[in-house]
Formats: structure tokens, C-alpha cells, sequence
């Protein structure tokens, strides 16, 4: 385990020491920026009010978030370049802070030319897992610290928050949680999960099916832009992410 740790350090290190310095800043720079953008987001997620209790609540949310995709992003990282496949530093992308999360998620750039399938299956597998195994914990943490309040849901909650608050919690009708950044980060941490693992493009799914199916990961996608463009008639906000994928592209680069 320590060897292996060991090892995860030094390639994360040489991956860092041998880019060059103004790439390194960029990264730096994004990496900060988000970080206070995901802090400003936390405060909305405190029960304080004003004052010291909320830049606490802030701080919770901020690190369990940025751990959440930190993992995620930096699994990709190690597997890609364990395989010898060229990999970029993670982009940690800010998002503006009236908006809610207080970022667009993080994304790591690896090769596609000359990548066998049983590589791109696994880099693209243990981000995910990463990402999932550390924002489960944040949940049940989160649900056990979160009070029960008269309130409607602030978000539409997943099915695994709905289990976790009825075994954890006695929620009489007309009552909900009020989110500990504990919660909002294990839930936050979980939307961004999902959606890596949507079967498009280079996303971390769109990377699965394709090393599973070749390129009937195509047809799959396809069918998949049609479901979410039915969910879009229902809920206008996946409208956003239809285009985002049109714009990205659906399909996932031949090999």
C-alpha cells in the first residue's frame, strides 16, 4: 500500500515537474480561482447567517468538494500516465458565483491515438469510482449533520439521499433537510459523477462504452442525446447540457 502510494506521489510530481512553467500557472491560476468560487458557493449551503459559523460551513463544503473531484480527476491523471499515455494536468474550471456549486467540474486532457482498450476502460474507470467512494461518505456524514426543518428540498434529490434520510432520520410530512455542506458536497460530488459517466464523447462513459462496444458507442450515444432531449421537455435546464454535448461531441475518437 505504501509503495503504492509512493508511486501514485511520484508520477503526480513528474507529471507536474515536466510541464512547462506557463501551462503550471495557468493550472494554478484555475485551481485558485475555483477554489474561492466554490468557498463563496459554500456559504449558501450555511445555516450560520453571517459571520465566523458560515465561513466555517463554506470552508467544509469547499474541501470536501475540491477532494471529491481532486480524486477523480487526479485518478485519471495516474492511470493514463502508469499506462504511458500522455495525460494533461487536471483544469479546475470556476464557475461565476451566482451561480450554485461554484464550479463546472474539473477536466483531464489523455491521449487517444494509440491507446489500447483495456487502458482506456481503466483510465476512464477509477476516476469515477474515486469520485463516488469519496462522496458517499460525505452523504452519510452530511445527512447524519443536517437538521430537519419545515422546507421544501432546496435540490431534486437523488434516489441514495432519499434512503440515506429515511434509515438516518425521522422526517415527518412537510419536512426536509436542511443541507449540511457536508451533504451539499456529497451531492454535488455525485451529480458531477453521473454526468462524467453519461455515454458521450470523452466523457469518462463515453470512454467505457467505447472500449466495451468499438464503435457502436455511436449508436449509444445517439440514443442517449434522444433520451436527454425528451428529459429537456420535462426539465428546460438539460436543454444546456444537449448543446454542451453537441458542441463537445458525441461521438468518441477513434483509437
Amino acid at each position: 500500500m505504501l509503495n503504492k502510494l509512493k508511486r501514485n506521489w511520484t508520477i503526480l510530481w513528474d507529471g507536474f515537474r515536466q510541464t512547462d512553467k506557463v501551462t503550471r500557472r495557468r493550472h494554478v491560476i484555475l485551481f485558485a480561482l475555483t477554489c474561492l468560487t466554490v468557498f463563496l458557493a459554500g456559504t449558501t449551503f450555511s445555516s450560520q447567517g453571517n459571520g465566523r459559523g458560515q465561513y466555517l460551513d463554506a470552508a467544509i463544503y469547499a474541501v470536501a468538494l475540491l477532494a471529491i473531484l481532486s480524486s477523480y480527476a487526479f485518478a485519471r491523471f495516474i492511470q493514463a500516465r502508469s499506462y504511458g499515455v500522455y495525460a494533461g494536468l487536471p483544469f479546475f474550471i470556476p464557475m461565476p458565483v451566482f451561480l450554485p456549486f461554484g464550479t463546472f467540474g474539473v477536466m483531464t486532457r489523455t491521449a487517444n491515438v494509440g491507446v489500447n482498450t483495456r487502458a482506456l476502460f481503466d483510465i476512464a474507470f477509477w476516476g469515477p469510482v474515486m469520485s463516488f467512494s469519496l462522496s458517499v461518505p460525505c452523504l452519510v456524514l452530511g445527512t447524519y449533520l443536517s437538521d430537519v426543518v419545515p422546507a421544501a428540498p432546496q435540490f431534486e434529490n437523488p434516489l441514495l439521499i432519499k434512503v440515506l434520510a429515511r434509515v438516518m432520520k425521522d422526517i415527518p410530512m412537510g419536512y426536509d433537510l436542511s443541507m449540511h455542506p457536508l451533504l451539499a458536497a456529497g451531492w454535488v460530488g455525485l451529480f458531477f459523477t453521473a454526468i462524467n459517466l453519461f455515454p458521450l464523447g470523452s466523457l469518462s462513459g463515453g470512454q467505457i462504452v467505447y472500449a466495451l462496444f468499438g464503435n457502436r458507442q455511436r449508436d449509444i450515444a445517439y440514443m442517449f442525446m434522444a433520451f436527454l432531449f425528451v428529459m429537456a421537455l420535462y426539465y428546460p435546464m438539460w436543454f444546456a447540457f444537449v448543446l454542451l454535448f453537441i458542441y463537445l461531441g458525441v461521438e468518441h475518437p477513434e483509437l
